[in-house]
């Protein structure tokens, strides 16, 4: 309950003032709390560029966080990764070829579920056709 009631605060505060009075903390606070851009923008009654552009003006950007898809049981080059409006960027990006395959990865439930081969599936043959040439 207290998490809706300072979420209902937030907006509130958001309502009451103006995209100048978002200065980097506050609208990282929001951020982190996770408001969209866009739902900033519909509480100001702004263009959601307008939003995304002061946001970017700031220079706050997200970072992206691993998690371990291993538990840290044993080393793994493949954790997954997820943005947020942190401090450190722990993505560690190269300059090889990527591709990205949108849609969701197994969760903890699809690992321990009946369903897992059916659920990740689809993904592990777009993953693999990927990763062969077209021609």
């Amino acid at each position: 309950m207290a998490q809706i009631e300072d979420i209902v605060r937030e907006e509130q505060n958001i309502v009451s003032g103006s995209l100048n009075d978002l200065d980097y903390a506050a609208l990282r606070r929001l951020k982190r709390k996770g408001f969209a851009d866009k739902r900033i923008a519909q509480l100001l009654r702004l263009p959601e560029k307008a939003v995304r552009e002061h946001r970017y003006a700031l220079n706050l950007h997200p970072v992206y966080k691993r998690v371990d898809s291993c538990a840290a049981e044993f080393a793994s080059d493949t954790a997954y990764l997820y943005s947020t409006y942190e401090e450190e960027c722990e993505a560690r990006p190269s300059d090889r070829k990527k591709v990205m395959i949108l849609g969701g990865g197994t969760t903890a439930s699809d690992r321990v579920s009946s369903l897992t081969t059916a659920a990740s599936t689809p993904r592990w043959h777009c993953a693999n056709r990927a990763l062969k040439p077209l021609w």
